[in-house]
């Protein structure tokens, strides 16, 4: 990493990504944190040993910078809050934390509406409830400090984080410039592994495949030698893998497109029916129901460009687009 830039693999214990990555910018003997992970006795144990391995404290820790509000990237904010940190979030995930995490219910009624929409068969709905209550359970409420809107900058010392407003993966997520360093802190809206693709659920935009293709482009033009992702390793070429992860959706949404029979199909039995490394009935339910928001992203943008039409449920029914 650059000089006075660290990056922490904090675990995400039974999370399929396995950690997150935390990143510290040392500046004057102070720390300001990009993310902070989920709220548990593990997270923040390897968080606080980490900062004493740089020579600090928590209470040295000014600034917590969020670039989604996810459980795995923010559920520590609170409780950094506790020893004296400012916490920025970007209004559009602001205002969810009320209903999401302080109040759960209305996310509780929401994620319901979500299931029957999509046509996910009743025998897992409890599953997918269970999963809502377990993020909660991973989240130290806190409300923040900084509103990190379009453009504005936060200086810590050398370093100046631009914020550039990156919705897809939810509608409040941004990245950040620094331009003395050249590096992208990307959040979860690019990787150098994954194709992540958006999902249409609850808390998301009304057409989050849009909002994040929108989003890559938006990213180009930055001149960046390091993009430094939410998971996984750090990587060079941003407008290479901008290319690959455009080309992907491209590719996923055609293939999509193909696999409408005539007599229509819900989202889930769309997702069912794609091609995948493994086997539909091998996956965990937590991976069908990521599958379905992920084809349902990209159902509502090929409705939203005219290519299916959508018939209103529950379930919402999906056909191809007539003459």
């Amino acid at each position: 990493m650059k000089p006075g830039l660290h990056r922490l693999e904090l675990p995400l214990a039974g999370h399929s990504i396995d950690h997150v990555n935390v990143y510290m910018l040392e500046a004057g003997g102070r720390l300001l944190i990009i993310d902070c992970g989920w709220s548990t006795p593990e997270a923040r144990a390897h968080l606080e040993q980490f900062v004493a391995h740089l020579g600090y404290r928590l209470d040295d820790i000014d600034t917590v910078l969020l670039t989604h509000l996810h459980a795995d990237h923010a559920g520590l904010a609170g409780w950094m809050q506790s020893w004296g940190a400012s916490v920025g979030l970007h209004p559009a995930d602001a205002v969810q934390l009320e209903d999401r995490f302080h109040m759960p219910q209305p996310h509780h009624d929401e994620t319901s509406a979500w299931l029957a929409w999509a046509g996910v068969p009743e025998s897992l709905w409890h599953r997918a409830q269970q999963q809502v209550s377990d993020q909660a359970a991973y989240f130290w409420p806190g409300v923040p400090d900084i509103s990190l809107r379009e453009g504005s900058v936060i200086r810590h010392g050398p370093f100046h984080l631009t914020v550039i407003h990156t919705p897809g993966h939810t509608p409040g997520s941004v990245s950040f410039y620094e331009s003395s360093t050249r590096s992208l802190f990307s959040g979860d809206t690019l990787f150098s592994k994954s194709t992540y693709s958006p999902t249409l659920r609850p808390g998301s935009s009304e057409d989050p495949m849009s909002d994040y293709l929108d989003s890559l482009e938006r990213l180009r033009p930055l001149d960046v030698e390091w993009v430094l992702p939410g998971h996984h390793p750090p990587f060079t070429g941003l407008a290479a893998r901008i290319d690959t992860v455009a080309s992907h959706h491209r590719a996923r949404a055609d293939l999509i497109a193909r696999a409408i029979p005539s007599r229509g199909a819900t989202a889930w039995e769309v997702a069912a029916g794609l091609p995948r490394r493994r086997d539909w009935s091998s996956l965990p339910v937590a991976a069908q129901l990521s599958a379905t928001g992920e084809t349902s992203a990209h159902l509502t943008r090929l409705s939203r460009s005219d290519v299916l039409e959508e018939r209103t449920g529950p379930p919402n029914i999906w056909l191809p687009a007539g003459p």
